[in-house]
């Protein structure tokens, strides 16, 4: 098996793991802002973004192009 299809099957367990788990809520419960933040703590479990904030909203935006504070029409991606 390559590389990229170790990474992929990784990839997918966590994917198909935090998909099933939110199915399962949402048959009982509707949804939700804790539903979602479960569902982001399966998906990032074991994974190279283990050590951070799981289920949190972000609290700083998201740059595109860079930090410089670039327009959508100036950055570049």
């Amino acid at each position: 098996m390559d590389t990229h299809s170790v990474v992929k099957d990784f990839c997918n367990n966590y994917v198909e793991e935090a998909i099933t788990a939110a199915v399962k809520v949402l048959k009982a419960l509707p949804l939700s802002l804790r539903m979602l933040r479960d569902t982001h703590t399966v998906l990032l479990s074991g994974s190279r973004s283990e050590r951070k904030a799981h289920g949190e909203f972000r609290a700083s935006k998201n740059w595109l192009g860079g930090s410089s504070g670039a327009t959508i029409t100036q950055a570049k991606i």
